[in-house]
């Protein structure tokens, strides 16, 4: 048989081959397939203000077919978890806090209902799902995502004398004053005396370890040099109780009287409205 009609047996089978082949890339409906149906999110940031623990953010379909929305959050509570909007409806969505103020996100799903095989789920940064965006629709979980900011709470700044006295104390003793400090807290202490003293602020614990004659830690104080005066401020506390500690304890014979004023600065949280 001559060469030439060898290979023309073969001809038909491989220009089908070549047409197969060439076709390969765009014989996937769903890879070619545009989303009739648009999703419109707004605002797509949002914050709750100091004032308020909630807010709110409309979903909108701007297109024919009918979506399935699906809302999720981690770091929220959403009044809406999941709806059905036709086409050319929205829905408003409430946002509040699930506890602590601090940010996050909601995120939505969707799926094209009653268009091709199941309906697809797309995602809200590709494709044309979100107006403006042109291309195919592709086959992806989730999500438009909607960036939640939380203000924190307005505070307001408190000072009050928490000690103002004058005491004495004898030779060879200590006196000391309790305080009790809301979290934050900061307490300058002001002391004179008629002679040398130390002065020490220290928590209950470790005011119980110096009664005893134990060991004890100071948060401030007059780092154990007898003095005339002191001034000192404490940095800001945990929420509990302190002790302010006057000690004579180096003096044999004579007592001291000393004059003590001790303030506290700290914030108060003002709750937010329900």
């Amino acid at each position: 048989m001559p060469l030439l009609a060898r290979h023309t047996r073969y001809a038909p089978l491989m220009c089908a081959m070549i047409l197969s082949a060439c076709a390969g890339d765009t014989d996937d409906p769903v890879a070619e397939q545009l989303l009739p149906a648009k999703l419109e999110v707004s605002p797509r940031t949002l914050t709750i203000d100091s004032s308020s623990r909630a807010t709110e953010f409309v979903v909108s379909n701007t297109g024919e077919e009918g979506l399935r929305v699906v809302i999720e959050s981690d770091d929220f509570v959403v009044d809406t978890v999941s709806a059905t909007l036709p086409g050319g409806t929205d829905i408003t969505v409430e946002v509040s806090l699930a506890g602590r103020r601090v940010d996050g996100t909601v995120s939505l799903s969707w799926t094209s209902v009653g268009f091709g095989i199941g309906g697809y789920n797309v995602s809200g940064g590709v494709g044309n799902a979100i107006p403006g965006d042109t291309g195919v629709v592709p086959i992806s979980p989730n999500v438009v995502t909607v960036d939640v900011s939380v203000e924190p709470l307005d505070t307001e700044t408190r000072t009050d004398t928490v000690v103002d006295t004058s005491a004495k104390v004898s030779a060879g003793r200590f006196t000391s004053w309790s305080i009790d400090a809301p979290a934050g807290a900061i307490v300058s202490v002001e002391l004179s005396s008629t002679d040398t003293v130390n002065t020490w602020f220290m928590t209950d614990e470790s005011y119980e370890a110096y009664a005893r004659g134990d060991r004890f830690l100071i948060i401030a104080g007059s780092e154990f040099a007898n003095a005339r005066r002191a001034n000192y401020t404490t940095p800001p506390l945990p929420e509990g109780r302190y002790e302010l500690v006057v000690s004579n304890q180096g003096a044999w014979l004579f007592s001291r009287t000393v004059t003590v004023q001790v303030d506290m600065e700290w914030d108060v949280t003002i709750p937010a409205s329900d």
